[in-house]
């Protein structure tokens, strides 16, 4: 739609790996940027959806287009407004309709078997069909200064309801099955009114305010993680066993920047991370021993890497894993195959298949049966902490 093509450059850039997950990022980009549409809510005073529990109930349903052009609706209105912006960048949806009340769920990409793996409260999100579905109140993306996040946290309180069967989950792929999907002409009228509508879109401040509700979340998806980083202050007495299990910690649940500062602390006594050279003129001082920096080093670079969204960010990852390579002594051979692995599947992400070959010729040269499992990386999804 013309919508998703004008708010979706708006996207900010989120590795797959990363959490939160490629979906999340996405509905949070396409959501805030439907409030700057500043659409206001009426109540449905005809038989709305929530009523149509059987397949005698009528109601009548605003396109997404009409809602968009008249700049108002109903909680069924705008939830199927929602829906359809998140079904054309192919993010799974859900109604979730009860007596009185519609709101609308999408897929988070996460499954429920990896949900305690992740930082996600599960007093927040919704378990359904073996995936975790965010529950969204549409109707609070209608109010002045309202995001992603408080339309989230809106919903909430209808979680029981809807864990209780009091709530009726249909999945929009499901319900196209049964009921084939309209499609509305627009007519020469209404593309002019959907230009007019557009005028109240009010993308100054658009970036920033997506940029601060993502940064919000990761700032509540770190909090979440706050009862086990106590228990690992509790356990670990020891200063960098610790930090490196706190930044394992954070690496394990796919936030990578308090991982990446957690590492550094270790190994720089600062959150920020220098330049290679500086790197090592700094460990050449410490009297820490050479397999701890060789292992924090190892996990700096696997996040590096892993939390990349740029050519630059995978050239620190690849020189950060080389420093840690030569931290690991010789006789180390298992490390040091491993480490050459992540290197040649590194280089694979940045295109720089020249040195992918030789680290992988490397590796396999120090321990034939690496080759196999160089092969069983590529056949998965390429990540560089594969199996």
């Amino acid at each position: 739609s013309t919508f998703v093509r004008r708010a979706w450059p708006y996207r900010p850039a989120s590795n797959r790996q990363e959490f939160p997950p490629p979906n999340v990022v996405g509905a949070l980009t396409l959501l805030n940027s439907l409030t700057a549409l500043n659409l206001s809510y009426v109540l449905d005073a005809q038989n709305p959806l929530a009523a149509a529990m059987d397949q005698k109930a009528n109601d009548r349903i605003n396109f997404p287009i009409d809602t968009v052009v008249s700049g108002r609706g109903d909680c069924d209105d705008l939830s199927v407004l929602c829906c359809s912006l998140l079904e054309a960048v192919h993010i799974r949806t859900a109604f979730a309709i009860g007596n009185g009340h519609v709101l609308f769920l999408f897929d988070s990409g996460v499954t429920t078997a990896d949900l305690p793996d992740t930082p996600f409260d599960p007093k927040t999100v919704i378990e359904y069909d073996g995936r975790v579905w965010i529950p969204i109140e549409a109707t609070d993306l209608s109010r002045a200064g309202a995001n992603f996040a408080s339309a989230w946290a809106a919903s909430w309180r209808r979680r029981e309801s809807i864990l209780a069967g009091e709530m009726q989950i249909v999945e929009v792929k499901n319900a196209w099955k049964k009921y084939v999907p309209m499609n509305q002409v627009t007519t020469q009228e209404m593309q002019t009114e959907l230009k007019v509508a557009y005028r109240r879109w009010r993308s100054n401040g658009l970036a920033e305010k997506i940029e601060a509700d993502l940064k919000g979340l990761r700032t509540l998806f770190r909090e979440n993680l706050a009862t086990q980083i106590n228990q690992i202050a509790q356990t670990e007495t020891d200063y960098f066993g610790r930090l490196h299990a706190t930044g394992l910690l954070y690496a394990r649940s796919g936030l990578y920047d308090p991982a990446k500062a957690t590492f550094a602390k270790a190994l720089f006594q600062s959150d920020r991370i220098p330049a290679v050279p500086a790197a090592r003129e700094q460990l050449a001082k410490q009297e820490t021993p050479p397999d701890t920096i060789a292992i924090l080093l190892t996990n700096l670079g696997i996040c590096l890497a892993l939390g990349a969204n740029t050519n630059s960010e995978l050239m620190a990852a690849s020189a950060f894993t080389e420093l840690a390579l030569e931290h690991f002594p010789e006789e180390a051979k298992d490390e040091r195959g491993e480490l050459m692995l992540r290197l040649a599947l590194t280089c694979r992400l940045r295109g720089d298949l020249s040195n992918e070959k030789q680290w992988q010729s490397r590796a396999i040269a120090s321990d034939q049966s690496l080759a196999s499992v160089y092969e069983s990386l590529i056949e998965s999804d390429g990540s560089v902490a594969g199996p």
